[in-house]
């Protein structure tokens, strides 16, 4: 899908959250968007190119959302380059930033519920989360998340890092990229 201008694109995918943003990136297992929150810009959020059954643009939508003045957001992609899930991972680690992990129930999967944290170490087939609570309380060690459970990822979200502000900085270094 190639649009001339900014288009408010609606995913629809095998679980039922809506996310509603600007499309920036397809690559062969992502897909990469600028999501909204109501009228106010958000974080990015990709998602498993697997689990979008399909793009939906939302007209009404794109009009309020470019009437607010938030059109440039539709080509300011993320300051790091990834094409796989692995790569983004790699980039999230090196910036040192939390981030929110959503793992929907998928079949088979290991792992499944919303977290928001920091990626510590990288695996081959895991990474190493550490978590905070809605306390703002952090867990002292790492928690396993296989790739193939993470459905959607979250990073430069307003919501996480005004949180993040107030609460202590993560109890687990990182290990190098």
């Amino acid at each position: 899908m190639t649009l001339s201008n900014p288009h408010i694109i609606e995913p629809m995918r095998k679980f039922g959250d809506i996310v509603r943003g600007y499309l920036l990136r397809k690559t062969n297992r992502l897909v990469i968007f600028r999501r909204f929150n109501g009228f106010m810009p958000a974080g990015y959020v990709v998602l498993r190119r697997p689990d979008v059954v399909e793009l939906t643009l939302n007209e009404k939508w794109t009009q309020m959302i470019n009437a607010e003045g938030h059109a440039q957001l539709a080509s300011e992609l993320p300051k790091f380059t990834f094409d796989t899930l692995s790569e983004l991972m790699n980039g999230l680690l090196v910036r040192d930033r939390n981030i929110s992990v959503e793992c929907e129930n998928c079949e088979g999967s290991e792992e499944s519920g919303f977290h928001i944290g920091r990626v510590v170490k990288l695996a081959k087939d895991h990474f190493d989360f550490v978590f905070f609570d809605t306390k703002g309380c952090w867990f002292f060690s790492t928690y396993s998340i296989p790739y193939s459970s993470v459905t959607k990822i979250e990073f430069d979200d307003p919501y996480v890092d005004t949180f993040s502000k107030y609460i202590e900085d993560c109890p687990v270094p990182r290990e190098s990229a």
